[in-house]
């Protein structure tokens, strides 16, 4: 779930600069890929946020974890 979050923001990167329907079309396509790269359908994902998103000491790590692999200073 972790790597999914942190696609997710890649992503989300990606588009950055990018305004209106233009930024919502490719955030579309981008995300389709991210979910089919993890075998998980938007809906899955979503369901799963909202049973993170009930206990705060969960979603707090997967956020954690999902930075982690954000973090580009590990990389070098």
């Amino acid at each position: 779930m972790a790597r999914i979050m942190a696609d997710l923001a890649i992503a989300d990167a990606a588009t950055n600069g990018i305004a209106g329907y233009d930024k919502d079309s490719l955030m579309q396509v981008y995300n389709r890929q991210v979910f089919e790269l993890h075998g998980i359908t938007m809906e899955e994902h979503e369901k799963n946020l909202h049973i993170y998103a009930n206990n705060s000491d969960q979603m707090k790590a997967l956020l954690e974890k999902a930075a982690a692999l954000l973090d580009t200073s590990k990389w070098q």
